[in-house]
């Protein structure tokens, strides 16, 4: 079994990398429909697929000095203004798998511990859909 390192797969909102990205994730989910009537059998539920849905999230350092990266300060102008976000994630050699799409900052948190590294993360709302591609070759 070929297992890929998560290290290696990275999450670029508005074509740039997340300052100090530490995780991220996307999850997929679809409404399902009940079709269930009186006369399903043994009284068993049934559905149908519907809607489709996914959301993302990401980790990373705050560095209000990086400006070459997305960071804190573009998510918080992101979320501030409503702006929709391309996105892609994916990993970086060459012929890996990627996800793109369009998202909206649902959800921004920075934490600042003692005696630790100040962190942020931000979870996005994908809206419309998802286009599977590739790393290209070049």
């Amino acid at each position: 079994m070929a297992v890929k390192n998560g290290s290696l797969i990275v999450l670029q909102l508005a074509t740039k990398k997340i300052v100090g990205e530490t995780n991220n994730s996307m999850s997929f989910t679809r409404d399902m429909i009940e079709t269930t009537n009186k006369h399903s059998a043994n009284f068993a539920k049934t559905y149908i697929p519907g809607e489709k849905g996914a959301t993302l999230s990401a980790g990373g350092l705050f560095d209000p000095t990086d400006t070459t990266n997305w960071g804190f300060d573009d998510a918080f102008a992101a979320w501030n203004a409503g702006t929709l976000i391309a996105f892609i994630m994916g990993g970086t050699a060459k012929g890996d798998p990627t996800y793109s799409g369009s998202a909206y900052i649902s959800s921004l948190s920075k934490d600042n511990p003692q005696n630790d590294r100040s962190t942020f993360t931000v979870e996005l709302q994908v809206t419309g859909e998802i286009t599977e591609g590739v790393v290209p070759q070049t």
